[in-house]
């Protein structure tokens, strides 16, 4: 009897102990399985949480632009959200009507607003900060870093910081200058302030915004226009049956470029018959300088209209000098043209308006104040072609070195990783 009271008290132990071991083994097992849940609820966080909101000014499907570039190069690591403002066919902001179909890199999302206008004012605006922010706060838990060309939307901005969002600001205009109406230059300006304190990250693309970004922010880079390398890999200049020489123009005719520095400079080599002007593009100013061809009965001015980029490429392998003639203002201080670069990169000499920001390559183009240097300067170039290959060979070498998308990708890549993602 004892010894089966013994028997039974090991019995009793034996399945203690089996039930101890099954219950810590359940216990590991669940252990493990919660912090296998904790493992793919975090990768499921940061998958939903890499990608990019940038907010342009730009439509996509316009002219090809910094904000295009970026997209596109950025959009090979991250999954990029690109914000549109509402389409506007209001005078003077061609670069708000879709007038192509841009390719649209496979990692890239278009958020665009449907309503389109013909005007600016409180309903256009209202309609766009309504808009901007459903769009923010619908795709809220799939991007960490906020990149914005805006300085509009400061609403965008309150909300980035809300969310502890990174704020990259791309400040590559004097933006205030660029609304000739004084109540919204103010509050551009008090807006630009904010971007500059608030932003975690400013790129500049002109050595003015750089010194005055520097005010207000440590984390200031200074990167100009850059061109992609490989949009020029198969180009060739050809002079083969030409008869004229040829003075280009490629660009956006906004009220910055000078068309009655063109003007005077055409009429005035108005008896040489070895040269023609083409101006390629349209903007605010295409009407002048239309009105003043026809009116002054200028021959040796050809208009071009607007074209796609990949036409617009081969079209300078024409020219036999490229130009650059802007006002000398505050807005054309601080900028830094993209067709410089394009210009040097399909084998042009350069002649351009002495702004600041131009003054810097002063080595590697011809800087001219008004229609007579820049007359003065087409000729020079038209009787000296070794000065012309002198110019355009450092321009292009330049622009190999430092200038191009190629480069500054690791550069951006350096620039998002320095930003500490959640």
């Amino acid at each position: 009897m004892a010894r089966k009271k013994s028997d039974m008290q090991n019995s009793d132990k034996r399945n203690l102990s089996m039930q101890n071991n099954s219950m810590q083994n359940s216990d590991k097992r669940n252990l493990s399985m919660q912090n296998s849940d904790k493992q793919n609820f975090s990768k499921q966080n940061s998958s939903k949480q890499d990608g990019i909101l940038l907010y342009s000014s730009l439509i996509w499907d316009n002219i090809w632009s910094h904000s295009h570039e970026l997209t596109s190069l950025l959009s090979k690591k991250s999954h990029i959200y690109y914000l549109e403002v509402p389409k506007n066919s209001a005078k003077g902001h061609e670069q708000l009507i879709a007038k192509k179909h841009n390719p649209l890199p496979k990692n890239v999302t278009l958020l665009t607003p449907k309503k389109t206008f013909n005007s600016f004012g409180l309903k256009y605006f209202a309609y766009t900060q309504a808009q901007t922010i459903k769009y923010f706060l619908k795709y809220n838990d799939k991007f960490d870093i906020f990149i914005t060309y805006n300085t509009y939307d400061i609403a965008l901005l309150n909300l980035a910081r809300l969310y502890n969002k990174k704020i990259i600001f791309m400040y590559v205009d004097e933006y205030e200058e660029l609304t000739p109406n004084r109540f919204f230059k103010n509050i551009i300006a008090k807006n630009v302030k904010s971007f500059l304190k608030k932003a975690d990250i400013v790129v500049c693309t002109a050595k003015i915004l750089e010194k005055k970004a520097s005010l207000y922010n440590d984390n200031v880079y200074y990167l100009p226009n850059a061109v992609k390398l490989s949009d020029f890999s198969s180009l060739r200049k050809d002079s083969k049956g030409k008869k004229k020489f040829i003075v280009g123009f490629v660009g956006a005719l906004g009220s910055w470029v000078d068309v009655d520095m063109i003007v005077d400079a055409a009429k005035m080599l108005g008896d040489d018959p070895r040269f023609e002007f083409r101006i390629i593009g349209s903007g605010a100013s295409e009407q002048r300088l239309k009105s003043r061809i026809s009116d002054e009965r200028i021959k040796n001015i050809k208009m071009l209209g607007f074209m796609n980029r990949n036409v617009v490429l081969k079209k300078m392998l024409q020219f036999d000098i490229a130009i650059i003639p802007f006002k000398i203002n505050k807005i054309t201080h601080s900028v830094s043209p993209v067709k410089l670069f394009e210009y040097w990169m399909t084998g042009n000499p350069v002649i351009a308006t002495k702004t600041f920001e131009m003054s810097q390559y002063k080595d590697h183009l011809l800087l001219v104040d008004d229609a007579e240097g820049l007359k003065d300067s087409i000729i020079r170039l038209s009787n000296d072609e070794n000065l012309g290959k002198k110019l355009s060979s450092s321009g292009r070498k330049l622009v190999i070195e430092k200038y191009n998308w190629e480069k500054y990708q690791a550069i951006y890549g350096k620039i998002i990783d320095s930003l500490d993602r959640r």
